[in-house]
């Protein structure tokens, strides 16, 4: 979806053990941000 929207993602999807899943995007404009998702099960 990121990509079909023209943006890019930097650091794909990875687990973080015990704490959830985490991800950077850059955005059409050039901006930088993470995703968090919480899921105690993340391995």
């Amino acid at each position: 979806m990121v990509a079909n929207a023209g943006g890019m993602i930097t650091i794909s999807k990875m687990a973080i053990p015990g704490v959830g899943w985490y991800a950077m995007i850059r955005d059409t404009e050039d901006n930088h941000f993470g995703l968090m998702q919480e899921d105690v099960g993340a391995r």
